[in-house]
């Protein structure tokens, strides 16, 4: 009657279950940064309309962008305009100082081949050419161009993530010799690693009681959850979100 449960951020291995925040809701989150005020009004309006999965967030200048990163708030790509003070290359080195992980696009009506060569040799995601443009055609090509850098992104992501996942089994497979809560806790800590979660546990559920028995908690879940005694069993129909996974059954 007894099932295994990772709680917090699902896929299902086995009676396995893992809860991954990113597959509740798929969409777009977009820093736009240009000093036109204007542009910025009119890139919020008009990228959402041609696509819902747009969520644009404005920014004057690299502060400003500085801001609502450090804020926390979710940023899939940034998109630049590389623009008179506002330097895009300048911006590079700032983000890659704060390990800003997302990719960038840079938006210029600088067609100079010396600016052109210094995007390419610094690995720049995407380079769109607004000088000329109507308004609806560069968002139009600005909403292909985020969509298909922030998947490949995504993409190269979830490979690399594959590979760790991949490796972590293995590592588990020749554990045979280890104490089973050596293993639990081994499992704890990468499933927390391959979902970048801060927070996490593993229990065993048992059904007919509606019992969970708390195997291992790290230390980001006995915070949240306020449990800084470590209980062994919890009843499930006491238990607050960090419940849901065995609940729902995903």
């Amino acid at each position: 009657p007894n099932q295994a449960f990772v709680g917090f951020p699902t896929k299902v291995w086995g009676n396995i279950f893992i809860i991954f925040p990113d597959d509740i809701l798929r969409m777009y989150s977009v820093l736009l940064v240009s000093p036109d005020r204007s542009f910025l009004a009119q890139a919020q309006r008009f990228l959402p309309n041609l696509d819902r999965e747009l969520e644009v967030i404005p920014a004057t200048d690299v502060p400003a962008a500085v801001n609502v990163i450090r804020d926390g708030v979710t940023v899939d790509v940034i998109v630049f305009e590389h623009r008179g003070a506002n330097d895009f290359f300048s911006a590079m080195d700032t983000f890659d100082r704060m390990k800003v992980p997302c990719p960038m696009i840079m938006l210029s009506s600088d067609t100079d081949p010396s600016v052109i060569s210094e995007a390419v040799n610094r690995h720049v995601d995407a380079h769109v050419v607004t000088n000329g443009r109507n308004m609806m055609d560069l968002f139009q090509e600005l909403d292909r161009r985020i969509v298909m850098t922030v998947e490949r992104d995504r993409n190269d992501r979830e490979h690399h993530v594959n590979e760790r996942r991949m490796e972590a089994l293995i590592q588990m497979a020749k554990m045979v010799d280890r104490e089973f809560s050596e293993v639990v806790n081994y499992a704890l800590e990468k499933s927390l690693e391959l979902t970048s979660s801060t927070a996490g546990y593993v229990a065993m559920y048992d059904r007919d009681r509606r019992i969970l028995n708390m195997l291992a908690w790290s230390r980001g879940a006995m915070r949240r959850c306020d449990v800084g005694n470590r209980p062994v069993d919890f009843e499930l129909d006491s238990t607050g979100i960090w419940g849901e996974p065995v609940r729902q059954g995903r």
